[in-house]
């Protein structure tokens, strides 16, 4: 995964769905100060609000935030076959953190 770089000896992603929330909870063990960047990619345009990212996909709002800051938004491609892509968004939360570290993002689904 893409904790590997960090030279954690153990790093475990927990996905949780239920009614119109995903919550995404990420464990880093370790020791030391390391950056942690998490990423979600998205198709659809993206927007900052303060602390969240509100993905406007069609016929819905997601509200993305994490815990321990604000996100970023990069611009990036999304592969739809090989050698074909088209632009996306990615919605990067970032922080610097000793380790063990824990984190949660959240993402909230709301009708238009």
């Amino acid at each position: 995964g893409g904790f590997v770089r960090l030279g954690a000896p153990e790093a475990r992603r927990r996905w949780r769905f239920g009614g119109p929330s995903m919550i995404i909870e990420d464990e880093v063990e370790g020791r030391g100060t390391r950056r942690i960047a998490r990423r979600l990619h998205t198709p659809w345009p993206v927007e900052l609000a303060g602390d969240i990212a509100l993905v406007r996909a069609p016929g819905a709002v997601a509200r993305v935030r994490a815990d321990g800051g604000a996100p970023a938004l990069r611009p990036v491609t999304r592969w739809t076959a090989y050698g074909e892509g088209a632009p996306a968004t990615a919605i990067v939360f970032e922080e610097k953190a000793a380790l063990p570290w824990r984190g949660t993002l959240t993402v909230t689904v709301e009708g238009p």
